[in-house]
């Protein structure tokens, strides 16, 4: 397996076209020893998960975005981009893939467990809730009645496209894809097109 070095791993080295300059180097450097102390799920993962995704898509902030994550979750991921407004709740439980695309103000709330697969594509908007709130007690505010949860899994080589919402127990199977404004409340086959709400089959990719 070939050997990757700290300075490559946080993308201060590389192809010289996309190579940033030596200030941003340097402070990527120090940025990425700075996250690799931070405690995942803090009060201080969490500010600064609202800060660098403040950032712009231009510029320093995809470099931090990718090296904030790639440092402080369970798992090293690679992302392909990730634009602002990401916002993972209960960061403990997700495991993402690598070469994701996230696209603006996305939400992952994990209470039971996410994972997302390689090659996935989430659009503008998407929200990935694993929860509910419980409401069956009439006699009790539903905010003090808890929550379930179930896994989400999404396997490689999805795209989940605008405004969609993927609900509880889902599981996406391989290659699919969710049309704009579709909310998936079952599973949904390998290379299945799904949309509407709920989102049901209506067609298959290729076809």
């Amino acid at each position: 397996m070939e050997h990757i070095t700290f300075r490559e791993r946080i993308g201060i080295v590389g192809k010289k076209r996309n190579k940033p300059s030596l200030r941003e180097r340097i402070g990527l450097y120090f940025y990425a020893r700075r996250c690799k102390k931070i405690k995942l799920s803090s009060e201080k993962w969490y500010k600064e998960q609202d800060i660098v995704n403040s950032l712009p898509s231009a510029g320093i902030g995809p470099k931090k975005r990718k090296i904030f994550y790639k440092f402080t979750m369970p798992d090293s991921v690679d992302f392909q981009f990730l634009h602002p407004g990401l916002v993972i709740n209960f960061p403990e439980n997700v495991r993402l893939g690598n070469n994701i695309i996230i696209n603006r103000n996305v939400s992952i709330t994990a209470r039971s467990k996410v994972s997302l697969g390689n090659d996935v594509l989430l659009g503008p908007n998407v929200v990935i809730n694993d929860g509910n709130h419980l409401f069956v007690d009439r006699d009790k505010p539903i905010t003090t009645q808890g929550h379930t949860a179930k896994e989400i899994v999404i396997e490689d080589d999805v795209w989940i496209a605008a405004n969609s919402v993927i609900l509880k127990g889902v599981h996406i199977g391989k290659g699919a894809v969710v049309a704009a404004g579709s909310v998936v409340t079952k599973d949904v086959p390998p290379y299945a097109v799904v949309a509407g709400v709920p989102a049901r089959q209506i067609k298959n990719r290729g076809e």
